[in-house]
């Protein structure tokens, strides 16, 4: 068993699956017991990065690059799709907002440059303090929350393009 060649893929969707529960576990603890959005925020990010940057193993594992294959790959997409959900459900209870493909994108998008921002601080790529990584990090995502439930609110008003006229397709209804 040992040396068959889907131990290993098997190992690490395992691991993956493991490590991003870990960090949506860690964050909501954090976010629960927070009060006020802002104090949320706050408290969710510092969870994160904290959990992430106490073993740099786990974002690595988690979001850093790594040969896989495409067992491995789906595994991991998943986790973090969880992560995604975890963050948009947040949202939508935060800033009582309706779930959609706009949250779903700004959620994708908060993660996405989060767990980078991480990856970028744990390599050196940023020369500054964790302290000062979580406060910019909340200040992105208070921005874009806020920007995107601006957005939200104006959208049903704002006139769209078609699919056909915008010459892609929309996932908005």
């Amino acid at each position: 068993m040992r040396d068959s060649p889907n131990v290993v893929p098997l190992f690490i969707a395992a691991l993956t699956t493991r490590l991003a529960d870990e960090a949506i576990a860690a964050t909501l603890v954090a976010f629960s017991s927070a009060g006020p959005p802002e104090e949320a925020v706050r408290a969710g990010i510092s969870a994160f990065v904290v959990h992430l940057a106490d073993d740099s193993r786990r974002a690595r594992v988690l979001f850093g690059a790594m040969p896989a294959g495409d067992a491995v790959a789906g595994h991991r997409a998943a986790a973090i799709g969880r992560l995604i959900g975890t963050v948009e459900a947040r949202a939508c209870s935060l800033l009582t907002l309706t779930p959609g493909p706009f949250v779903e994108v700004s959620a994708a998008m908060l993660v996405g440059g989060a767990s980078q921002a991480v990856l970028d601080w744990l390599d050196g790529r940023f020369k500054t303090f964790r302290e000062v990584l979580v406060g910019d990090l909340v200040a992105l995502w208070l921005l874009i929350s806020d920007g995107a439930a601006a957005r939200l609110t104006s959208f049903s008003s704002s006139p769209r393009l078609s699919p056909a006229r915008s010459g892609r397709a929309s996932r908005r209804p």
